[in-house]
């Protein structure tokens, strides 16, 4: 009952602080404010825009159903319209308001939306081309493709290349939101596949708020250069089969971010590749192993609630060392390099300053590479389903 009193507090808060008023009615400066059928519903002044933005948000996160499948956006726009009808009625909110709204989310249907995005720095010469559950369209060699968009886009330049992923939920808006997060994620993927140190082998899905190359303009007393660096270079032949190759783990990556369920372990080897991802599209090289560094602990960190002290440092060092070699000789090797790079990331992280080279780097992210390959092509590891098997199995190996 606690959590149903909490709706009604927050839906009460809503009400009390806003104002119903006619639609043609203008209120200078008024915060926020929403056309609904009953009227306009406006929150106005500071202290009102706060609670609106406070109780709105809460509501949203009580309602975990809703938030899965409808956008803040949307649920704010039916929450106000909800709002204007009990105040019509001159009434405050009971628990039949809050069962209401949730049959309302709950009874609306599920839609499949296909959503496409320009995408920049891939080359190949078939229709289309799937990895995982995105698909790759080249609209040169694919005409049909074209046949799927209405007569009113006709006069829209396409570019070449598309890539297009389905998504299962129950509002448009929320569609893009989560199509957004699935496009990013297919950028981390082909980082961590490709990526290098030059920071160049990357593709780039375009927004309405993206740009495709970054323009420098430099002025000096002397010098008036304009310089223009392409956040990608073309990555031909997208179809190799490297890009879905079993042996090195490709394929599972694919698997792994296709799936609607993961176990613990998949999750964890999920945010990893992604962090690797991030870390070879960003150019300061403190952050960059700083996210190599959260690549191995989102792995290898099994304690993961705990803050990292020298016990705990010295596990996920002794596991790097067994994970990923047979010899006494490379497990302390490995074991060693891993704790001299998280000890540059603790001083980055805690304001002291480190010299990052390439050869940091570099090591960093053969471990990082070397721990995901492992985990997702080697038996057993690639059996496991929680970090406890994997620690288990590790610990068994350090006394055996």
């Amino acid at each position: 009952m606690k959590n149903i009193s909490e709706k009604i507090s927050s839906l009460n808060q809503l009400i009390n602080n806003s104002v119903l008023e006619d639609k043609s009615s203008f209120r200078e400066k008024p915060n926020i404010s929403f056309v609904t059928k009953n009227g306009k519903i406006s929150f106005n002044g500071s202290e009102q825009y706060k609670v609106f933005n406070i109780e709105i948000n809460s509501l949203y996160s009580m309602f975990q159903t809703v938030k899965e499948c409808f956008s803040i956006n949307t649920f704010s726009k039916k929450m106000v319209e909800f709002i204007a009808s009990i105040k019509i009625e001159d009434r405050i909110a009971t628990k039949s308001d809050i069962d209401f709204i949730e049959n309302y989310f709950k009874n609306s249907k599920f839609q499949k939306f296909k959503i496409s995005r320009e995408i920049y720095g891939i080359h190949f010469e078939t229709g289309e081309l799937k990895l995982g559950d995105y698909r790759l369209i080249n609209i040169e060699y694919n005409p049909q493709f074209l046949k799927n968009f209405p007569q009113q886009f006709d006069d829209i330049e396409l570019p070449q290349y598309l890539i297009e992923i389905d998504i299962l939920t129950k509002d448009v808006e929320k569609a893009k939101e989560i199509a957004n997060i699935r496009f990013e994620q297919f950028e981390n993927i082909i980082a961590y596949m490709i990526g290098d140190l030059s920071r160049k082998k990357n593709v780039k899905i375009l927004s309405k708020i993206d740009t495709t190359s970054n323009q420098i303009f430099i002025v000096s007393p002397t010098v008036v250069t304009h310089t223009e660096q392409l956040n990608y270079s073309i990555i031909n032949g997208i179809d190799d089969d490297f890009f879905t190759d079993e042996k090195n783990g490709n394929k599972s990556v694919w698997n792994l971010f296709s799936q609607t369920k993961n176990s613990e372990l998949e999750i964890r080897i999920k945010n990893s590749v992604e962090w690797i991802g991030k870390a070879l599209k960003d150019s300061n090289n403190a952050k960059t192993l700083i996210q190599f560094m959260f690549a191995i602990e989102s792995v290898l960190h099994i304690e993961k609630d705990k803050i990292i002290n020298p016990s705990i440092l010295s596990q996920i060092s002794d596991n790097i060392a067994f994970l990923l070699s047979e010899s006494v000789e490379n497990r302390k090797k490995n074991a060693g390099i891993f704790k001299l790079l998280y000890n540059k990331r603790s001083g980055i992280v805690h304001g002291s300053k480190q010299s990052i080279n390439d050869k940091d780097l570099h090591e960093a992210l053969m471990l990082c590479k070397q721990i995901i390959k492992i985990l997702l092509t080697t038996e057993p590891y690639k059996n496991f389903h929680n970090s406890k098997q994997l620690s288990e199995y590790l610990i068994d190996l350090k006394f055996n």
